[in-house]
């Protein structure tokens, strides 16, 4: 079984993304599986990867954060293994 938890970065500032990726990649047990500088392109991204965690920016210029969580949300069932975190 794999320990790592594995993370998507939805954020549209790049150099606030690759922060964020360079801060999770230093450290045992984190796995940045895919990033995503909208909302539309993070929505696809979520739906394909299934990350066990979602960082996603509120202020994205397409869809904002909490709508794209939303519509993540009703994609989920509870049966969904992993279940994606907010």
């Amino acid at each position: 079984m794999d320990s790592e938890i594995r993370i998507t970065l939805i954020e549209d500032h790049d150099l606030t993304r690759v922060g964020m990726r360079t801060a999770l990649q230093q450290r045992p047990g984190f796995k940045v599986i895919g990033e995503a500088a909208n909302g539309t392109d993070g929505l696809k991204l979520l739906m394909t990867t299934k990350p066990d965690v979602a960082i996603v920016d509120i202020g994205l210029p397409d869809i904002d954060g909490v709508e794209l969580t939303r519509r993540f949300r009703q994609s989920q069932t509870p049966t969904d293994q992993p279940y994606t975190k907010f």
